[in-house]
């Protein structure tokens, strides 16, 4: 039987939770991850020309083995599909 949470394992699925709950909600999270940043008083999402560099900063620990799945210059549509992922389990 397939695994339901590829290509994230159980591990980074539980510190992410953790995460979202340290933070304080997913939103917040974001903003620790810089996927999101205040802009004139709106939430924005950011871009990364770098991804490489975004990687080396936020694909660390439990994540680094996600590296190669990180694809996006959008962290926020990266970090999103894990929180779906979480919410369906």
């Amino acid at each position: 039987m397939p695994d339901k949470t590829y290509p994230y394992t159980k591990d980074q699925l539980q510190q992410f939770k953790q995460e979202i709950k340290e933070a304080g909600g997913v939103d917040e999270l974001m903003f620790k991850k810089e996927a999101l940043k205040t802009v004139n008083g709106m939430r924005m999402i950011v871009t990364y020309k770098d991804i490489e560099s975004y990687k080396e900063k936020h694909l660390v620990g439990v994540y680094e083995s996600l590296r190669a799945n990180f694809t996006t210059e959008v962290p926020y549509v990266f970090w999103n599909k894990l929180y779906e992922l979480l919410k369906r389990i």
